[in-house]
C-alpha cells in the first residue's frame, strides 16, 4: 500500500513559509535574529545558532566589541556562555513493556561530554561578568 505524499513544497517559496516557524523555535536563544544583524554577520550567526562554539564565540567578540553591530554585553555575555558550556553525549534507551499493561519507555542516558566548551569563552565571559555586572531586570 503507497503511503500518500504530501504536497506542501510544490510552490516556490512555501517551504520556507513553512519551515521558518518551525526553524525560529529551534533557534539558539543567544543568537539574534538575522534581519537584526548586518547581512556580513550572517553566515556567523547561522553556525552560531546551530551550536558552533567558535561561532558563539566570535559572534559575542563581535557584540561585546561593537564590530558591525551596536555593543551589547548583555548579548555577548549570553553567547559566551553558549561557547562555554560542555555540551554533553546523550543516548536513548529503549526499554520494552514489562507486560501487565505497563507502557514501554524510552530514557535519555548522559554519556560524558561529547563537545567541550571554549576556554577562551570562559575567560571572556569572566571578564565581561567582572567588569560590567549584568544589570536586574524590573
Amino acid at each position: 500500500m503507497a503511503l500518500p505524499v504530501l504536497r506542501f513544497f510544490d510552490k516556490p517559496g512555501t517551504a520556507s513559509v513553512l519551515l521558518a516557524p518551525l526553524l525560529a523555535a529551534c533557534a539558539n536563544a543567544a543568537v539574534p535574529p538575522l534581519a537584526a544583524l548586518p547581512s556580513t554577520l550572517h553566515p556567523l550567526a547561522i553556525r552560531a545558532a546551530a551550536g558552533d562554539k567558535q561561532a558563539q564565540l566570535e559572534l559575542g567578540i563581535a557584540f561585546e566589541e561593537g564590530q558591525g553591530v551596536p555593543p551589547d554585553t548583555r548579548r555577548a555575555r549570553a553567547l559566551y556562555q553558549k561557547a562555554a558550556e560542555d555540551e554533553p553525549h546523550e543516548i536513548s534507551v529503549y526499554a520494552p513493556s514489562p507486560g501487565g499493561g505497563a507502557p514501554a519507555m524510552v530514557t535519555r542516558v548522559r554519556q560524558g561530554i561529547a563537545v567541550h566548551g571554549l576556554e577562551e569563552a570562559r575567560l571572556r565571559l569572566l571578564k565581561l561578568n567582572a567588569s560590567t555586572p549584568e544589570q536586574v531586570r524590573p
